[in-house]
Order: structure tokens, then sequence, then C-alpha cells
């Protein structure tokens, strides 16, 4: 199973490997693969962790370990380009 949760509404669906990995590819650039089950938007997130992400609501999602560098990476960047866009 897989959850798409948003402001007002919790989906529920459940992917296959290939459904999720085509998902992550026409998603904006603000959504993240944290974990192997979980898409992550960074707009949503107010810090990170190593091994966490905290969200602006103040719930904390896991990394895993094999997305650790990914992240910390994309979110480095999504940083930057944010605060291009902010000029």
């Amino acid at each position: 199973n897989s959850e798409l949760i948003t402001k007002k509404t919790i989906y529920t669906k459940i992917l296959t490997l290939p459904d999720f990995e085509a998902l992550s590819q026409v998603l904006p650039m603000s959504f993240h693969r944290s974990h192997r089950a979980f898409v992550v938007n960074f707009d949503h997130v107010s810090s990170y962790m190593v091994r966490d992400l905290k969200m602006r609501d103040g719930a904390l999602l896991s990394v895993s370990r094999s997305y650790q560098r990914s992240i910390k990476e994309a979110f480095h960047q999504y940083l930057i380009e944010s605060r291009e866009l902010e000029k």
C-alpha cells in the first residue's frame, strides 16, 4: 500500500515498484524519494537531520540509509533554488 496525503484527504493505492518508479519520474522537482516506500515533498519539510526529515507540522519522516546521501544533496539543492526564486 502507498498513501498520498494532502491537506484534506488521504488516498491509498497499492503501487508496484515499476509504478512507483514511473510516478517518481513525473512528480515536480520538489518531490524526492527518502525511503523505498516514501516520496516526500520538500515544500513541506522544515529541516533535514541525517536520518529524518522534519516536516512543517512537526512529524518526522525516516530517511533510509540508501537514500541519505541523495536526500541530503537534493534538499540542499532545493534550498538553494528556492532562495534564488525568492530574489
